[in-house]
């Protein structure tokens, strides 16, 4: 009997001591109390509370689950921050279920923010919706960079729009947003790029700087008296002084290809870029799967910041995803224009195959007959 009483008095005491634990653990984490007023409501010490909030999680009273936001692969950002000197590496592993979610949140977002109606155009194709979560991935790591008095240097392409797109506003003072690249070749695009740069200096508040010059040159002679003229020349200074730079990365697929190059690039201009073993584009420039410039004079024409100033900007954001692009970011990476990385799996275990000997998959490769009905004609001689 008494041995009854005993077991009933400490089921008792256990019973009343876990209703402590959940007590004390509603009152931290459910109402967001500090330590020292549990301890005071309770008239018991701050290193008691302390002691019962491990209590509770060791009992199961609490638990915690890591939230994963973006469906990222740690691994894979790892890897590339050791095989390529990378400062930060943002890997997501899928696609469509993150587009559906960003673009509910961005939708709430925009209904509380006064905003200029900016918005990048969109098709069906799945790297468009790619552009549009790395797009996401970019500003967030975009905004832990700025810094009141930075240089923001930009080039273009859809993932830029969609980062420019996903990027809040900022209260930061004295800010630059500098254009680092001619004009795109297409009239559409030419448009929205410079859209896109309006609405950074918007959300920013910053001053804008446009480089009011075509992306290519055919004439070198005409490239050097352009580039300096005044306007032109003071742009491109503060190009090579920024600070930041977001950048797309292009590859050389018809339709990466086509957006950049529209109404310019033809036969005899690609021949010379697939001779060379271009792999892809960054601010215009083209190079090789090691990261090194093709010789056959193509980059010189081009109207922006070259590879090797590239290099000296302190942070360059990189964004582009997909297994076709494995190619085009790998000679990024090993040439070593970028300090950040927004990616996704597939372009990442791409290029692991690449380092391995193997080849990837690619969207259809441009070849000299995707030019050939084409009425304007370039040759760099």
């Amino acid at each position: 009997m008494a041995g009854d009483v005993n077991k009933t008095e400490n089921n008792q005491k256990i019973e009343q001591y876990m209703n402590l634990l959940s007590e004390v653990a509603s009152m931290y984490y459910e109402h967001g109390m500090i330590q020292s007023e549990i301890a005071e409501r309770m008239c018991i010490s701050r290193s008691r509370i302390s002691r019962l909030l491990d209590e509770a999680r060791q009992e199961g009273i609490v638990s915690f689950q890591v939230k994963k936001i973006g469906h990222r692969s740690h691994e894979l950002e790892e890897i590339l921050k050791r095989q390529f000197r990378l400062r930060e590496a943002i890997v997501v592993n899928d696609t469509i279920e993150n587009y559906d979610r960003i673009e509910r949140e961005q939708s709430l977002l925009q209904e509380t923010q006064e905003g200029s109606g900016f918005k990048p155009g969109l098709t069906t194709r799945k790297s468009d919706h790619s552009a549009v979560i790395l797009g996401s991935y970019a500003a967030e790591v975009f905004e832990k960079q700025i810094k009141p008095d930075m240089t923001i240097g930009m080039s273009w392409g859809r993932s830029v729009a969609q980062t420019v797109y996903h990027v809040n506003q900022q209260v930061n003072r004295g800010l630059k947003v500098v254009q680092v690249i001619g004009g795109a070749m297409s009239d559409a695009s030419s448009v929205e790029q410079m859209q896109v740069v309006v609405e950074m200096i918007r959300k920013l508040r910053a001053r804008g700087y446009f480089l009011q010059a075509p992306l290519f040159m055919d004439d070198l002679g005409v490239k050097r008296h352009l580039i300096h003229q005044p306007m032109i020349n003071n742009t491109l200074k503060i190009a090579h002084q920024s600070d930041i730079i977001l950048t797309g990365i292009g590859d050389m697929s018809m339709e990466s290809f086509s957006f950049m190059w529209q109404n310019f690039a033809q036969n005899k201009v690609f021949d010379k870029l697939s001779e060379q073993k271009g792999v892809g584009f960054i601010c215009g420039q083209c190079y090789d799967i090691k990261g090194q410039p093709i010789q056959s004079g193509f980059n010189e024409h081009v109207i922006g910041i070259g590879l090797p100033a590239l290099r000296k900007i302190p942070t360059v954001i990189g964004i582009a995803g997909g297994l076709h692009k494995a190619k085009a970011v790998l000679g990024v990476l090993a040439g070593e224009y970028v300090d950040i990385l927004v990616t996704d799996r597939e372009c990442v275990l791409g290029i692991l195959k690449l380092l391995k000997g193997e080849d990837v998959p690619e969207a259809r490769e441009l070849s000299s007959e995707d030019f050939r009905n084409r009425e304007t004609s370039l040759a760099i001689e």
